[in-house]
């Protein structure tokens, strides 16, 4: 049954995060006469409203973000075993303080250094295990900094579209 323009629902649109994924828009079912919202939600074409309340609706969104931290926390908790497991305490500095040398090879990070490329900038040579946050970790002391070596044109052209496919063996510079 469709409705049409004489249709006695008024209704207003808001978004809703049904179940908490994406904006949707929704209307809202209106009383004809003094226009108050009533509290289920109610699509336009549909014969009657749907059970789902406005509170219903916040409740499931709640629910998946509750969810979605306590995933987010087991992942993030994964990673800190991870780098502690391939990065020993005494393998490097604790910390990466003002004047301290960084990169492989400078002052007590064991191995050899990375190598110079033709105009003397650092060439990193991609080994197993590495990720382009762990890269920038070792030579800028901070993960956040991926974005830096990704951008450098000659690196895009090695790693492609996908900053999180990297192959061992690629070489990347490192500005």
């Amino acid at each position: 049954m469709r409705e049409s323009d004489a249709t006695a629902f008024l209704h207003d649109k808001f978004f809703a995060t049904h179940g908490g994924l994406g904006g949707v828009p929704w209307t809202v079912a209106c009383e004809p006469i003094t226009g108050v919202p009533t509290l289920t939600i109610w699509e336009l074409g549909e014969p009657k409203a749907t059970l789902v309340t406005v509170a219903a609706d916040q409740r499931g969104s709640d629910q998946v973000w509750s969810w979605a931290k306590c995933h987010i926390a087991t992942a993030y908790h994964s990673c800190q075993q991870r780098l502690a497991r391939e990065n020993p305490p005494g393998a490097r500095p604790p910390a990466d303080g003002p004047g301290q040398p960084k990169g492989p090879g400078a002052g007590p990070y064991p191995g050899p250094g990375p190598r110079k490329g033709p105009k003397g900038e650092r060439i990193h040579v991609v080994k197993k295990g590495d990720w382009l946050s762990k890269i920038a970790q070792t030579y800028y002391g901070d993960v956040s900094k991926w974005k830096t070596i990704y951008e450098v044109p000659e690196n895009k052209r090695t790693i492609g579209p996908d900053p999180n496919r990297i192959e061992p063996g690629q070489e990347l510079i490192i500005p």
